[in-house]
C-alpha cells in the first residue's frame, strides 16, 4: 500500500466518523424552519437563522461528500508537489479490510454514545408527557433523533461489507 492509499483510507474514515452527525444537522435545520414558521415577530432574525442553518447543512454535506466520494481530489491537492510514491513494506493490508474495521468501530462508538442519550430522551419524554406539558412533543424529536443514531450504529455494525462495497464502487467511478 502506498502513501496515497493510506491517505485515502484516513480521509474516508474521517468522513465516516462525521456521518452520524448529519442527522443532528438535519434536525437543527428542521427546528430552525419550525421557529421561522411560528415566530413572525423577528422576521429578519429568523430568516438569518434559517439561512445560516441551511448554509451550514449544505457545507456539511459538501464536506462529507468530498471526504467520502471525492477523496482523489483531496489527495491530489495534498500530494501535489510531493513525490509520495514510496511503498510501505511492512504494511500489507487491503483497503476494504481497513474500511470494514473502521466502519465497525465507528458503529460501535456511535452505539456507545447514543444508547445512553436514547434512554435519557425516552425517560424525559415520558416525564414530560405525564405532566401534559406542551414541550413533550418537542422532546419527542430528540427521541427520534437518538433512535435514528442508534439504528445507524447498528446498521454500521451489521452491514459493514455492504457499505464498504458501496464506497469502493463510488471510488471506481
Amino acid at each position: 500500500m502506498n502513501v496515497k492509499g493510506l491517505l485515502t483510507i484516513v480521509i474516508k474514515i474521517l468522513g465516516l466518523f462525521m456521518l452520524p452527525e448529519l442527522f443532528s444537522m438535519i434536525s437543527l435545520f428542521i427546528k430552525s424552519w419550525e421557529i421561522f414558521s411560528y415566530e413572525r415577530d423577528l422576521l429578519i432574525n429568523n430568516i438569518a437563522y434559517v439561512g445560516f442553518t441551511f448554509a451550514s447543512l449544505v457545507l456539511y454535506i459538501l464536506v462529507l461528500r468530498l471526504l467520502l466520494f471525492k477523496t482523489h481530489v483531496l489527495i491530489d491537492k495534498i500530494t501535489q508537489n510531493d513525490d509520495l510514491e514510496s511503498e510501505f513494506s511492512s504494511f500489507k493490508i487491503h483497503r476494504s479490510s481497513v474500511l470494514t474495521i473502521c466502519i465497525i468501530v465507528i458503529g460501535g462508538i456511535t452505539l456507545l454514545n447514543e444508547i445512553p442519550n436514547f434512554i435519557k430522551d425516552i425517560y424525559i419524554y415520558k416525564l414530560e408527557s405525564n405532566d401534559f406539558s406542551d414541550n413533550s412533543l418537542g422532546h419527542f424529536r430528540w427521541v427520534i433523533l437518538s433512535g435514528v443514531k442508534v439504528a445507524l450504529g447498528l446498521y454500521l455494525l451489521y452491514n459493514s461489507r455492504f457499505i464498504v462495497s458501496w464506497i469502493e464502487k463510488a471510488r471506481k467511478k
